[in-house]
């Protein structure tokens, strides 16, 4: 019982710093890729459904507001391909019947692609979160300046 307690204690600890690092590194890396240029936005404005707004390699949004969500990981019971879009889209106010869900290829640019540990949700609920709220706003305020 002692080892197992101090074993368990061990872990957790790394597990928190790991968490801290690689929440902020993710959370950074997630809000600089949602900013917009204004070229960007007033490009999706124009309501054309071949026009697509991506803020960030995990989004996309037609002109007509159906969503793209890439899930970076594969689903091993974990919610990945559940939990996460449906965060991403209740942020966005998002339609879920014209949300689509893409398995991202194996690519550097999504950084860790493991799907060991059933961390994934701990780890990407709130800066996936954060940046669809983010780019919730930024929609807002784009198509507030132009109603003005």
């Amino acid at each position: 019982m002692k080892n197992t307690h101090a074993m368990q204690s061990r872990l957790y600890k790394s597990s928190r710093r790991q968490f801290l690092k690689s929440g902020l590194i993710t959370t950074g890396g997630l809000m600089i890729g949602a900013q917009l240029s204004c070229t960007d936005t007033n490009r999706f404005l124009t309501g054309n459904p071949d026009t697509v707004f991506k803020p960030n390699i995990w989004l996309d949004i037609n002109g007509l507001g159906d969503v793209t969500i890439v899930t970076h990981r594969s689903e091993m019971g974990t919610g990945i391909r559940s939990t996460l879009p449906m965060v991403m889209a209740d942020e966005l106010e998002a339609d879920w019947s014209r949300v689509k869900l893409v398995q991202a290829e194996g690519d550097e640019k999504y950084g860790d692609q493991n799907t060991d540990g059933s961390y994934s949700i701990r780890m990407f609920y709130e800066p996936m979160r954060k940046a669809a709220a983010a780019i919730r706003l930024m929609l807002e305020r784009t198509a507030a300046a132009e109603w003005a």
